[in-house]
């Protein structure tokens, strides 16, 4: 029943998209427009790998291995290729999980404060790839020194893929000076020290700035918008009060000047 629920709802999702696509294409004449939203190709990516997902547990619970080995026998068969197979299953249906969480960005324009977030990221993006590429050649070149300090002597840092993950994990607060210090007790210190006030004390606050800067200009026009919508709706109704006025007094001066008759 599971099973059906799934395909029933697999296939009412892909014939969706199917049906958006056509209707791009009939307006357009290509699938260009289709193709040009970054949505539509994580929904053509889902819908994609949920099938090929679908499709191959079915193939796995079917198979001839799958339904030999629950029974008893002095032989047993090899399973190693069928639960390779149904981990990387399992790594491509955490994928698309979490691109299916991922879409709940798409909707976020549809609530102002989650919209004013998405504006601030958009607005950042520039100066935090610059920020980002500035932060990744200072880490390389770290986890390079790390490598020719102490690789000889620390396992943390004998390999650079160990001195990637050993220094992140130094930025959250899990390090051992200690080794350090004993290892070399002059580049230990100096290290650790530059390493922690360059990139916990320094780099991280320019990050927090960035994203700050980018707040505080797109809540500025949020305010300024909304001021102006109120200030344009007051004036709407100022003029519309004003026109009543004009006809009133139009009505009153013809009154007036209306001749009198003996």
């Amino acid at each position: 029943i599971t099973f059906g629920i799934i395909l029933v709802g697999l296939a009412y999702y892909a014939l969706a998209e199917l049906d958006q696509a056509r209707h791009c294409k009939r307006i357009t004449g290509s699938y260009a427009l289709y193709l040009s939203d970054i949505w539509n190709i994580i929904e053509l990516f889902i819908v994609v790998s949920t099938c090929a997902v679908v499709g191959l547990f079915a193939w796995l619970f079917t198979h001839r291995v799958a339904t030999e080995w629950t029974y008893f026998r002095d032989t047993y068969p090899d399973l190693g290729n069928y639960v390779y197979i149904q981990q990387r299953l399992f790594d491509l249906f955490a994928v698309n999980i979490f691109l299916l969480v991922f879409k709940l960005f798409k909707y976020f324009p549809l609530v102002p404060a989650l919209n004013m977030l998405l504006k601030m990221l958009k607005l950042a993006t520039v100066s935090l790839t610059n920020f980002l590429l500035m932060l990744a050649v200072l880490f390389i070149g770290f986890v390079v020194m790390a490598n020719m300090i102490f690789g000889s002597n620390l396992v943390q840092f004998t390999r650079l893929q160990l001195g990637f993950v050993y220094l992140y994990l130094y930025l959250l607060g899990t390090f051992d000076f200690q080794a350090l210090r004993t290892t070399d007790p002059t580049w230990g210190p100096v290290f650790f020290s530059v390493y922690m006030v360059l990139f916990v004390m320094i780099m991280l606050n320019v990050f927090l700035a960035i994203l700050n800067d980018a707040y505080v200009l797109v809540n500025d026009e949020e305010q300024f918008g909304m001021m102006f919508k109120k200030k344009k709706a007051g004036t709407g109704k100022t003029r519309k009060w004003r026109d009543y006025l004009e006809v009133f007094k139009r009505v009153a001066t013809a009154i007036r000047r209306k001749p009198k008759i003996d």
